[in-house]
């Protein structure tokens, strides 16, 4: 298989701007503290042997130790429709998947599974 990029948003230095382009990711997540996804079985794949805690297949990655608590969609999308709500739940979720615990556990996943024939 050979590297053809995703789609990806990349920040800026301004907070308020970003740029969409296709970067392939095993350079874009090796360069990244952590990814919030769509949970495809190649994303998915790519962040964990980038070694970097992820959000999605939430409970299996929770379970892995290399995310955090599964965020409900009732915390992303509150009834009230107040995004501060949303974006305080989004905020505690992005901290915790930034603990050093959870990027030693995604660290020694990555060094498990970079051993695995067939994946490169």
């Amino acid at each position: 298989m050979r590297e053809s990029g995703r789609q990806s948003v990349c920040e800026t230095e301004e907070r308020d701007k970003s740029v969409s382009l296709t970067v392939p990711y095993k350079w874009l997540f090796t360069r990244c503290a952590a990814a919030i996804h769509h949970g495809g079985s190649g994303t998915t794949a790519a962040a964990l042997l980038a070694g970097i805690p992820q959000f999605y297949w939430a409970e299996r990655m929770f379970w892995l130790g290399v995310a955090p608590e599964p965020l409900k969609r009732t915390h992303l999308l509150p009834e009230e429709s107040d995004e501060k709500i949303a974006a305080n739940f989004l905020s505690r979720a992005i901290h915790d998947a930034l603990s050093p615990e959870i990027k030693e556990r995604a660290v020694e996943v990555s060094k498990r599974i970079s051993l695995e024939v067939g994946y490169s």
